[in-house]
């Protein structure tokens, strides 16, 4: 997760072997989508397995459009 830019480690004091962990701007945005994502998939775990196939057909011509309208 340091890596990825997700936290920071950081020793208290050098000789420390506690670490302070902290999660960078990248990591809090990275936790906002996953819970913006729980929500979305309990707002729609109403409706049914063919319902959800119709709303995301739906989806996807609208995002297509969006994308055609903002390349002419």
């Amino acid at each position: 997760m340091e890596k990825d830019g997700l936290i920071t480690r950081t020793k208290n004091t050098p000789k420390s072997n506690i670490l302070k962990l902290e999660l960078t701007p990248k990591g809090l945005s990275l936790i906002k989508v996953a819970r913006h994502s729980k929500i979305i998939d309990t707002v729609f775990s109403t409706l049914s397995g063919e319902e959800r196939q119709q709303m995301e057909f739906v989806l996807n011509n609208i995002l297509i459009k969006l994308k055609e309208h903002k390349n002419s």
